[in-house]
């Protein structure tokens, strides 16, 4: 496994537009026209609620996509450490944290929470998050470019463990080039490196420093590059009944499958270092979930926490550090009206590749076998492969029982596809050789 002081991304990313053509659209009915529909305007965060008639002749029930709400939930992280915690230590308080594209597409637009931003200690490996959520109005989804914050406090540690302040102003960290995904009803996170070595204090001058070069190289800003941000909410399946299922890092086999669009990974209970594996194209990662909380308002949602040893203690696989964060939700609370058998396709935010996707076979709310792939959608088709559940842990060049099918009678709103037909060449156990997929978006 690679040591976190010197993985730059946990999941690899193209750089580009935010490309949301080929997700979901924004109807709730459609009617046929030629190969692909058109659909009209339906309630906000939800798509697919009536049955639509298909080229293909029969009628068909599209499952029900409701997303949380129609605010984006962004997420900024801020990745601290090059060295130990000593006497001398710098404390940095970031606030302001902006986002925009071009020069007056700013967000957030408006604020609900603490104005206190987020203490960030320098030399220490810590994960800090800053949170905000933006009203997408009619949007279906934006990519953000810059990333503006100011650091407005600095504090230096004393031999006795107090803090004393050494700056209290603006000192502004303007324009970093980044890659958010911006979308309604989901979670985004950006992860950006920031230690002492690039933001410190020139006491001879009494005043904050920040070097550039060291930002740069530690956040792989070099050419054209930026930081990509990525969709951080994952959507669990519980295959607890399925039959064959992939193995834990930890052990045990794993009784939920999670997926984002542009992550996926396996679980097995919550609560404990292992109960969770992230999964990228050359390693996995291990961490803990924590499952949903009954709120007076509604359900909060679960957590995954990716953990990395700390480079600060020796060993250090003795001590597990947060590195990565998100949250999760069961498909059965955003997805309804699955009938028996079908897919979900769940966007990318990664320009040029394909979509992620999901096919089941149900009993009632039981899933009884689960396979994973990828969708292509096209103007009028598209593609889909699948493998069984149980080979997600196995390298893609290596997994076997894999099969393939077409899409087709698009249904197509503002541009983007919503929902439509599959068909499958080799469907194996009793998923349906043909029938609906939907797209989880708005």
């Amino acid at each position: 496994m690679q040591d976190f002081a010197f993985k730059k991304w946990w999941i690899p990313f193209v750089a580009g537009a935010f490309v949301v053509g080929c997700a979901g659209g924004v109807g709730n009915t459609a009617s046929t026209s030629g190969g692909a529909t058109t659909g009209t305007s339906g309630t906000t965060g939800t798509t697919g609620t009536t049955a639509t008639t298909g080229t293909t002749g029969p009628t068909r029930s599209v499952p029900t996509v409701t997303l949380p709400s129609n605010r984006a939930e962004v997420r900024v992280s801020i990745l601290s450490g090059q060295g130990r915690r000593i006497p001398g230590s710098l404390y940095a308080q970031l606030n302001g944290f902006r986002m925009r594209i071009g020069g007056t597409d700013i967000i957030p637009t408006d604020f609900i929470g603490s104005t206190d931003g987020i203490n960030v200690q320098l030399d220490g490996y810590t994960t800090n998050k800053f949170s905000f959520s933006q009203d997408m109005g009619s949007s279906l989804g934006k990519s953000y470019q810059f990333l503006s914050f100011d650091m407005t406090k600095m504090f230096e540690e004393q031999l006795d463990g107090s803090l004393n302040q050494i700056f209290n102003g603006s000192f502004p960290l303007q324009n970093i080039p980044v890659e958010v995904p911006v979308v309604p009803g989901r979670e985004s996170t950006v992860q950006v490196f920031l230690n002492n070595a690039a933001l410190g204090f020139d006491f001879l001058f009494d005043r904050p420093t920040f070097d550039q070069n060291e930002f740069d190289f530690e956040n792989a800003l070099t050419g054209s590059n930026r930081i990509q941000g990525f969709l951080s909410d994952m959507i669990s399946f519980n295959i607890s009944s399925v039959a064959t299922r992939p193995g834990m890092a930890s052990g045990g086999s794993a009784d939920k499958f999670m997926i984002s669009g542009d992550a996926m990974g396996i679980s097995r209970s919550a609560g404990f270092d292992g109960s969770f594996d992230l999964f990228s194209p050359n390693f996995i990662e291990s961490g803990v979930t924590t499952n949903p909380v009954q709120l007076p308002d509604g359900v909060a949602p679960g957590t995954y926490n990716v953990l990395e040893p700390d480079p600060s203690v020796i060993p250090p696989a003795v001590v597990r550090i947060t590195a990565l964060q998100g949250t999760w939700r069961d498909v059965n609370s955003v997805i309804t009206n699955m009938g028996t058998s079908g897919i979900v396709v769940f966007p990318t935010s990664r320009p040029g590749q394909p979509q992620m996707a999901v096919a089941y076979v149900r009993s009632g709310n039981t899933f009884t076998e689960l396979y994973f792939g990828e969708v292509t959608i096209g103007a009028t088709t598209g593609t889909v492969t699948l493998w069984p559940i149980s080979q997600a842990t196995v390298d893609a060049g290596s997994r076997t029982g894999g099969f393939s099918g077409t899409l087709s009678n698009l249904t197509i709103t503002a541009g983007t596809t919503k929902d439509g037909d599959y068909t499958l060449t080799g469907a194996p156990g009793s998923l349906a050789a043909s029938g609906v997929f939907v797209v989880y978006s708005r």
